[in-house]
């Protein structure tokens, strides 16, 4: 979830039984949120009282020894999820889209004609006749059997 400045992120009652709203002090992503149910008193389940940590980019998700993790390349952007936590999987499924987004030049050969047969499978560009937006969308696959054990939520505008 994203989050400005100064948006409300939880809303907590005192031992007077007054209500304060806590505000975001960055504008970011919330990257982490103590489960907390309804009347649960902070000090007695926490050792501090930091209900909801906001970051700039998302935390890496934690990999055991045991574990295998599916990964993209860099640049990606994400698309959709196929499987989420607790799904089985089987080595080789989708478990969600990705695309790299990038340009796409058409090439113009130059004139004049070849002058001979050597040169006639020859293309030589001088100009981008047209730059495209192309996006190729890309599977994350599951490397292995197994069941997903933790994966990133997607973020909400």
């Amino acid at each position: 979830e994203t989050v400005e400045i100064g948006q409300g992120l939880v809303e907590v009652m005192t031992a007077d039984g007054n209500t304060s709203e806590i505000k975001a002090k960055i504008a970011g992503i919330v990257v982490a949120r103590q489960p907390l149910l309804y009347d649960t008193k902070i000090n007695k389940v926490m050792d501090d009282t930091n209900l909801v940590v906001v970051g700039l980019t998302l935390r890496s998700l934690k990999v055991g020894h045991k574990d295998n993790a599916s990964s993209c390349g860099e640049g990606r952007v994400f698309k959709e999820w196929f499987k989420r936590k607790g799904d089985k999987v089987e080595a080789g499924d989708v478990i969600a889209k990705v695309a790299r987004r990038g340009r796409k030049l058409t090439p113009v050969p130059t004139d004049p004609p070849p002058v001979n047969d050597t040169d006639a499978n020859t293309t030589v560009v001088t100009e981008a006749e047209e730059v495209e937006e192309v996006e190729e969308v890309e599977d994350v696959k599951a490397q292995r059997a197994g069941i997903i054990v933790e994966y990133q939520e997607v973020l909400k505008d």
